[in-house]
């Protein structure tokens, strides 16, 4: 596989990771709720994340080995690795801690986002590193 195919493969993986996300928030935390709403926000995160991790997936030819435990370990903690730092850069600018920690009222609060961001990363990871295990036996095969 080549690297093109490589990044069209990682951005479908968090596409469909995102999108599994949305629906069972929906369902989960607010029925009757719109799907595309949460889909958006999601991936208002998840996309600079996705640019982050894309040296990695640059990187990391195919899933055999110990290579996979590295695709998803890294992937399910980059995110709030990310929601982190982000937090520490906004308090170092001189955001009011508290307001920082609390985040937006109607928002969940930020322990939660970042178990929603380890969700969708190991939902992303995961389905990546299947998809690659996937192609690469298939291609093995021919």
């Amino acid at each position: 596989m080549n690297i093109l195919t490589r990044i069209g493969l990682w951005i479908g993986c968090l596409l469909l990771a995102v999108g599994l996300f949305s629906v069972l928030f929906i369902r989960l935390f607010s029925p009757g709720g719109e799907v595309m709403l949460i889909f958006r926000i999601t991936m208002m995160f998840a996309l600079p994340v996705w640019f982050l991790y894309l040296p990695l997936i640059v990187s990391l030819r195919n899933a055999e080995d110990n290579r996979i435990w590295t695709i998803l370990i890294s992937g399910t903690l980059i995110g709030p690795l990310a929601l982190t730092v982000w937090c520490l850069i906004l308090q170092l600018l001189g955001g009011n801690t508290r307001d920082i920690r609390q985040g937006d009222p109607l928002a969940p609060s930020t322990a939660a986002c970042m178990i929603f961001a380890s969700v969708v990363g190991f939902l992303a990871t995961s389905i990546y590193g299947i998809s690659l295990k996937v192609i690469y036996r298939l291609c093995a095969v021919e």
